[in-house]
């Protein structure tokens, strides 16, 4: 991403602060994700008898 924004541009500082908002992106995503309700569908998949008191939105 850096090479490419640096490339257009013409200026590395541009490509810095692209790497820069992917990191946001990245930090604001993972913050999203709920652990929980991951763990309980992978217990779920290894053991379908246990699928059915994972809830469905």
């Amino acid at each position: 991403m850096f090479g490419i924004t640096a490339g257009l541009t013409g200026n590395s500082r541009l490509g810095i602060l692209s790497l820069i908002v992917f990191f946001i992106i990245g930090i604001v995503l993972l913050q999203l994700v709920n652990i929980e309700k991951g763990e309980r569908e992978a217990k779920a998949l290894e053991d379908p008898r246990e699928f059915v008191k994972v809830e469905v939105k």
